[in-house]
């Protein structure tokens, strides 16, 4: 049976605020002590902390291309996300059960999420270690933009004395709002550090849970569009999905205060690097810090550097002079873990729109406050307004309103809703798609912006991130039910 939870495991909890797994690996198919496990040898010292933790289990450090012919009967591989995840290493790993990121992001692994979930492989992260170290970065971030080192940094540059005339824009930050968007471990530990500075903290989050005392608002990842306009300070902190890929574009960009800072730690993917160089250019917002961007490197020609109301930092926000002490001690706990069959530290959910709904989680009230039940007569003018002013893909001119509206409502609650409101069955995709009208048999000619690509890469080619049209209240109630025979 699964192992009682051990005191370092508790203080990993109460320290980084981290998650179990509501299931014991000793209870998930296909579990047995592990006996071989691959480590990611281009990550120094890795394998040299990990050996010895678990008596029996034989490690072997390999590159991607050499451990091809390692996998036979390997439990488990650790390493970074491309490693972990390569799509060649679970083809020839037919034992593998469990993968260990030794970094937080797992796109690549979200890449591969049918592949884990047809083979029940459990996916883990280091979620929230750095996050302590990047909030810091993120406060530095803010007090350089409010107290304009961006503009007093070039000027000592150039042995410049500066005068009343030249003296930037200072601002104080008590007092102002900060929007975090993603309030997971990062921006949890940015909202405890802001709040501290008298910031009011609103925020959004795509699952709900209890509102932390020191965050005036959680609103879901649905109502960004209407609160960033009440920011003077947005810190985005999403991870990287098929729902946040270019969410911060120009429309989105205008939304925000001409006074505002924007603040990106998350994914430089998140942010359309051209519409953010505009807003910049055009005093659309009044600076920005960047410590990820798209791509990266950025290249030396991208007119992104040459914006004066910006500070860049090259992807460092995690590091600090606490080096990796505490990524390793939640590796090595989670190996004694995996090892006795215990609950997992950290566990991902490699593919959202599947896993969440499960879980349903919002309450009653939460259902209430974000679903409007006179949905149907105000989704018809939302509808309208929004053809007429192009802020949502048109879906030909041949169809119907009422089949516009189902479009709509489907894709939303495939990729923006409130995540325990979408429908996870695998089976019903192919309904799905038609019902939204991304019937293969679509003739691209005739509607041009719902050609059949748009699903299948998951960007949905109604932009229903623009869209003020709520989904049905089918799945609401649903979930309603879930939630009272939990």
């Amino acid at each position: 049976g699964a192992q009682p939870p051990t005191a370092e495991g508790d203080r990993l909890i109460a320290e980084f605020g981290l998650r179990e797994a509501a299931v014991p690996m000793s209870q998930q198919q296909g579990w047995r002590p592990p006996q071989k496990i691959i480590v990611d040898a281009s990550i120094p010292g890795l394998i040299e902390a990990l050996r010895g933790q678990v008596p029996g289990v034989q490690f072997f450090g390999a590159s991607t291309t050499a451990a091809i012919d390692m996998l036979s009967g390997a439990d488990a591989l650790i390493g970074s996300t491309a490693f972990i995840c390569d799509e060649r290493l679970l083809a020839a790993g037919k034992d593998l059960r469990w993968l260990q990121s030794v970094y937080a992001g797992v796109e690549a692994c979200a890449a591969q999420s049918n592949t884990l979930m047809q083979r029940k492989i459990v996916v883990t992260n280091l979620r929230a270690i750095s996050a302590p170290v990047i909030a810091e970065h993120v406060i530095a971030f803010t007090f350089a933009l409010s107290r304009g080192l961006d503009a007093w940094i070039p000027l000592r540059m150039q042995r410049v004395w500066a005068d009343d005339s030249r003296q930037p824009p200072m601002t104080v930050i008590s007092g102002k709002t900060m929007l975090i968007v993603g309030l997971g471990g990062i921006g949890n530990e940015v909202a405890k550090r802001a709040h501290a500075l008298g910031m009011r903290v609103i925020a959004t989050r795509a699952t709900p849970q209890a509102k932390p005392d020191h965050v005036d608002y959680v609103g879901a990842s649905s109502e960004l569009e209407k609160l960033i306009g009440e920011a003077d300070v947005v810190v985005n902190a999403l991870p990287l999905t098929a729902a946040t890929t270019g969410l911060f574009d120009a429309a989105m960009f205008a939304r925000m205060r001409r006074s505002a800072f924007f603040i990106n730690v998350g994914r430089g993917q998140t942010v359309v690097t051209a519409d953010l160089t505009a807003a910049l250019q055009n005093k659309t917002i009044a600076a920005a810090a960047l410590d990820v961007v798209d791509p990266e490197p950025l290249p030396k020609t991208d007119p992104l550097w040459d914006q004066p109301n910006l500070v860049l930092t090259p992807h460092v926000s995690g590091s600090s002079d606490l080096g990796v002490d505490s990524s390793l001690r939640v590796l090595r706990e989670n190996l004694r873990r995996y090892a006795s069959g215990g609950r997992l530290l950290s566990v991902v959910d490699v593919d959202r729109r599947r896993n969440l709904v499960a879980r349903c989680e919002w309450p009653a009230k939460q259902l209430a406050d974000h679903w409007d039940p006179n949905f149907r007569r105000k989704n018809r003018r939302i509808l309208r307004e929004e053809s007429r002013q192009g802020s949502v893909a048109r879906l030909g001119g041949a169809w119907p309103v009422k089949r516009r509206l189902a479009a709509l409502r489907r894709a939303k609650r495939e990729s923006v809703g409130p995540a325990a409101l979408r429908e996870g069955d695998p089976a019903s995709g192919k309904s799905h798609r038609r019902a939204a009208g991304w019937d293969d048999r679509v003739d691209p000619g005739r509607a041009p912006d719902v050609a059949r690509q748009g699903w299948r890469a998951g960007r949905y080619a109604l932009r229903p991130e623009r869209s003020r049209v709520q989904p049905d209240h089918h799945a609401a109630r649903r979930c309603a039910a879930t939630h009272r025979a939990a």
